[in-house]
């Protein structure tokens, strides 16, 4: 996929991405994609964070959708008709989006994914700052169970 280029300094405030992708039929994945902290090194390219589908994704949409519009940013975009396959989106919401992705994706019960998804959508900035510090660092699936077993 080409990339168009980017103005830096929105760049620097909108760090993330959230990338709809089909995958077969009528099916699509919602991945999200961090740029990389002040475009360093100038040529990196983002790198993705998570990907969830299926039942997860199903079972947390609406508080996706909640998170992104909770954060003002463009939610609508993609909706039903997907009109957009690219939202780029602030810190902010980046970082709620993206913990929630990680936190669900391996997820198979309903009820779970919702209490999850829920609970990581009404977290504050700094509590969600934490959690994803850690689920993006070494022992990222151990913090991420860890956060599973916190909010369920």
């Amino acid at each position: 996929m080409a990339r168009e280029p980017i103005d830096p300094v929105v760049a620097n405030m909108q760090p993330f991405e959230l990338r709809v992708v089909p995958l077969r039929d009528n099916e699509v994945a919602l991945e999200v994609w961090q740029e990389s902290v002040n475009r360093w090194p100038e040529r990196a390219e983002p790198k993705r964070v998570g990907r969830v589908f299926g039942n997860a994704l199903h079972f947390a949409w609406d508080d996706i959708m909640l998170a992104l519009q909770r954060y003002k940013e463009d939610w609508a975009a993609l909706g039903a008709a997907r009109r957009k396959r690219v939202l780029r989106i602030g810190e902010d919401a980046g970082v709620i989006v993206a913990l929630m992705i990680l936190a669900v994706a391996p997820m198979r019960d309903m009820e779970r994914i919702r209490a999850v998804a829920r609970t990581i959508r009404t977290m504050g900035m700094g509590e969600s700052c934490y959690w994803y510090a850690h689920a993006r660092g070494e022992d990222g699936s151990n913090a991420l169970k860890a956060l599973r077993i916190f909010v369920s």
